[in-house]
């Protein structure tokens, strides 16, 4: 491959200057149907995203204010490994699209600019724009993943505080029992809105004060800590209101603009008094501009980054969907047992209970695929009731599935070829005593999972086989004592039957 022999060919100087707001367009438009995913989170005002909007046309603005860019392209060979950097991207994107991995699928947006712009500016300009280009992760929403850790932290900082001042309550987890009421520190409450806002403008007065490195960072763990210790004194004062009023407030029903007023009263003085660092110009002092790029590498580009989007015109996977019924295998009796917890699962399920024993229950959920647009392993949150049980305790267990024998009785007939693992959980109703043992785990086509994110990934593989079953399986039995000792083995005796019968079943699938 002969690049840049040709000097007619070269891209007139105006015209290079404003290439990089046409790949940017481009990229824009070749994926519109993933920024149509994401602008519909961003116009839910009423969710984490709703400043999606703003911080976009901050990009654009602060995109254009960096114009124009000097050009250092790479080596023809350097050339070749970025544009096949930027086509592997967008074939990554392309599996994620088809499967329905939409945080994927949107998180490939970002390196895929970031590579079609260095195939025609080179290494070290894009090394110069590096901040503004990672400027785009606040408006993909993979912040969620943190929404648990913040919500674990704000409930231990906040009960902490509580037990400081002596307030007489019970602190149960997320709970707080006061002598007036039931205060539950819910998703809402982890503050990740703050948290994520927080970081969001210490990002941006970072990038407009043109702070090194060292600098962003320090900036970002102050900001992170302010957006934190707002969250946690607006849960304590509501929960001191609560108590001086005798949850009679109205801030105890409708307190979001007082987190947002306790926010600025933080946040605004951070801000104020950060420190400016003074320049001589508003740009960044420009790299030696060493050649121009051609119309032949412009277009490669552009075909590179249109290579997923072409291909899923073209590419369709469409489900084949079955009659999701009689998959316990044969013969499972006492259909309809209640289970000892209730399992919140989503909608749009085949659902089916049985007792395996006289203390175990079991609970299958299942889901497929009817269009080519539905995701196989759909939203997944909380799979418990928080509002009336806590857990207190989890991890991993390997089932021994090599032991399990087939429901006909034989002894030779082992029916299961490897070990999956499941998820060990034991459950607190609250402001109770009562003691719940849960295994729980996942099925994807063929594959298991112990946790969700193992189960997102494993429907790559399940799509490339054709496999349209997902399915959640749990298992739980009421314990005798705190520790569940006494339900353990009842619960891993009951998961060899229920494999082994699971494992026939997938056989004819």
């Amino acid at each position: 491959m002969i690049i840049n022999q040709l000097r007619e060919t070269d891209l007139p100087l105006r015209k290079r200057h404003a290439l990089p707001l046409v790949l940017l367009v481009a990229w824009a438009l070749l994926y519109i149907s993933t920024f149509s995913g994401l602008l519909r989170r961003w116009t839910q005002w009423d969710q984490d995203l709703s400043y999606g909007l703003p911080v976009l046309a901050i990009f654009v603005y602060l995109f254009l204010k960096t114009l124009p860019w000097a050009c250092n392209p790479p080596r023809p060979r350097q050339f070749v490994f970025w544009l096949g950097a930027c086509a592997a991207c967008s074939l990554t994107w392309l599996a994620s699209h088809l499967v329905g991995i939409t945080i994927f699928e949107q998180l490939m947006l970002l390196p895929l600019l970031a590579l079609g712009l260095t195939s025609l500016f080179g290494v070290r300009t894009i090394f110069g724009h590096r901040m503004l280009l990672l400027l785009p992760i606040f408006v993909i929403p993979v912040w969620g993943s943190l929404n648990g850790v913040l919500l674990n932290i704000s409930s231990t900082v906040v009960g902490e505080l509580v037990r400081v001042i002596g307030m007489p309550a019970r602190i149960e987890g997320n709970s707080i029992f006061i002598p007036y009421g039931h205060i539950i520190i819910a998703d809402g409450c982890s503050g990740l809105r703050y948290f994520v806002i927080s970081l969001l403008l210490g990002y941006l007065l970072a990038y407009m004060n043109r702070y090194t490195e060292r600098g962003f960072l320090v900036v970002l763990i102050v900001a992170a800590t302010i957006g934190l210790i707002a969250n946690w004194l607006r849960i304590f004062i509501l929960i001191m209101i609560g108590y001086g009023t005798q949850m009679q407030s109205p801030l105890m029903a409708d307190h979001e603009l007082f987190g947002w007023i306790l926010f600025a009263a933080l946040c605004l003085p951070a801000l104020y008094f950060a420190p400016v660092v003074k320049t001589t110009s508003g740009k960044t002092v420009p790299l030696l501009d060493t050649g121009p790029s051609s119309w032949g590498r412009v277009g490669l580009v552009c075909g590179a980054l249109a290579l997923g989007p072409v291909l899923s015109i073209g590419v369709s996977m469409p489900p084949s969907v079955r009659t999701m019924e009689n998959y316990w295998g044969a013969p499972m009796t006492s259909h309809g047992a209640s289970m000892p917890m209730p399992v919140t699962v989503p909608e749009n399920n085949h659902s089916e209970t049985v007792a395996l024993s006289s203390a175990v229950r079991a609970r299958l959920d299942q889901y497929q695929r009817t269009r080519a647009t539905d995701k196989l392993v759909p939203y997944l949150s909380y799979l418990y009731p928080q509002e009336q049980w806590r857990r207190e305790n989890r991890g991993g267990v390997l089932l021994d599935a090599h032991s399990a024998q087939s429901s006909t009785g034989s002894s030779s007939a082992v029916v299961i070829r490897h070990s999956p693992k499941a998820n060990l959980s034991i459950f607190k109703r609250l402001d109770s005593q009562t003691y719940v043992a849960q295994l729980q785990w996942f099925e994807v086509g063929r594959y298991t999972a112990s946790t969700v994110l193992w189960a997102k990934l494993l429907q790559i593989p399940a799509a490339v086989k054709r496999d349209n079953h997902f399915a959640i399986l749990t298992l739980q039995a009421r314990c005798n004592e705190r520790t569940c000792e006494d339900s353990l083995d009842a619960l891993m005796a009951a998961a060899q039957q229920l494999m082994a019968a699971r494992a026939s079943v997938q056989e004819s699938l």
